[in-house]
């Protein structure tokens, strides 16, 4: 119904043997590769194998309203949903709603002063994709991407492809490929936790939060070392996030679990009773103390 009359070729919801030679792989948030993601079972939300190319017939569809009634193309690009601090606030309390962005049918729209737009983002894991398109003026631009940090570079791509606000972009909130925490973590990779943090203290002296990395971004990169088997590095990732969050249950967390990663049990006891007295509620911290009081 959509893929024949569209000429989309190179889609299907599953794996087909073809895509082996065709499809890349993913890669995660420390550039290794994760496989293709062969799926065997149909999923309207998550599974769709296609191209660009093939993805730009659909939106190009969309644009013109080939194969749809003239009501229904209407009420796709017609506002349903006013959209809150989360983009997923259709089940759960929307907060203060933004005035430029909501859902249609299918898409999300943005008002802008070159117009309407209609956009959706995919976030599976470890490949991203974004799309926009404008209906006045036709023009729009699809991003497919086989990375994990794939969405920090799409403003970017977006703003030489059609340029103009983007508050949908601005909403969603990604981060940046030139964010502090990224080039931190490139210079961790090359020099090491202890002088790249060195190096990072001196820095972001004076500068405002809004420059420095933080909370979950330092956390993010602990476990990144954690997943490159940079055990020591990473326990001193997370020891400045102690220091620069002591009342965060998470920031004990994890560094309890670096510790415990580190076979440092004592520490890691430590570390998670703190987590547990800061929050109660933490059930991780509760059952990794339980696992290293019985070893």
């Amino acid at each position: 119904m959509v893929f024949d009359p569209l000429g989309m070729s190179a889609s299907n919801f599953v794996w087909q043997d073809r895509y082996e030679r065709l499809k890349i792989f993913r890669h995660n948030s420390v550039g290794e590769p994760t496989g293709q993601n062969k799926v065997t079972q149909a999923n309207a939300a998550a599974s769709l194998q296609t191209t660009t190319h093939d993805y730009g017939r659909f939106v190009a569809a969309i644009l013109r309203g080939t194969g749809l009634k003239k009501e229904t193309a209407k009420l796709m690009l017609t506002p349903q949903v006013k959209v809150g601090e989360s983009v997923n606030s259709i089940a759960r309390p929307a907060g203060i709603l933004s005035p430029d962005v909501s859902w249609g049918l299918g898409w999300g729209l943005q008002n802008t002063d070159e117009g309407t737009s209609f956009w959706h983002w995919g976030d599976n894991g470890d490949s991203k994709a974004y799309v926009v398109a404008f209906a006045g003026q036709k023009t729009g631009v699809v991003i497919f991407t086989n990375s994990a940090n794939g969405l920090a570079i799409v403003p970017e791509i977006v703003g030489q492809a059609v340029g103009g606000s983007q508050p949908a972009l601005a909403l969603l909130n990604y981060e940046s490929y030139k964010s502090a925490s990224r080039a931190l973590f490139k210079t961790i990779l090359v020099k090491g936790a202890s002088d790249a943090l060195r190096d990072y203290r001196e820095w972001r002296k004076g500068r405002a939060m809004s420059e420095v990395v933080n909370e979950s971004q330092m956390n993010r990169i602990g476990y990144d070392l954690l997943r490159m088997k940079k055990v020591n590095d990473a326990i001193e990732i997370f020891k400045l996030n102690v220091e620069d969050y002591p009342q965060s249950a998470n920031t004990y967390d994890s560094l309890g679990e670096a510790y415990m990663t580190n076979g440092d049990r004592g520490l890691a006891v430590k570390n998670y009773q703190r987590s547990v007295e800061l929050n109660p509620g933490n059930a991780n911290g509760v059952e990794m103390l339980k696992k290293l009081q019985t070893q």
